[in-house]
């Protein structure tokens, strides 16, 4: 098995999401300050919800989504990052 070497630091977004499983507000946290975008799919990988980010945090509404696991897809300078979570 390889690694992957990434030498552009410009190009490397790490973003946080909690609490999981959330009930009605999802914390995003991110270490770039630059505008980007959150997509949020369900299950069978609908778009339920999309927004722009321009801070380095954002409070998500998710009180409205039915309980089940979701992925969050976070846009920025061209490169997605994803992650799970699950609402009650």
């Amino acid at each position: 098995m390889g690694t992957i070497e990434i030498k552009d630091p410009g190009i490397i977004a790490k973003f946080a999401t909690y609490p999981n499983p959330v009930i009605e507000h999802l914390n995003l946290r991110r270490q770039q300050n630059n505008k980007a975008t959150f997509e949020i799919y369900n299950s069978t990988g609908t778009l339920v919800k999309k927004s722009d980010v321009y801070g380095s945090s954002q409070i998500i509404d998710v009180s409205k989504l039915t309980s089940g696991a979701y992925m969050i897809n976070l846009n920025e300078n061209g490169i997605t990052f994803s992650q799970r979570f699950f609402k009650q």
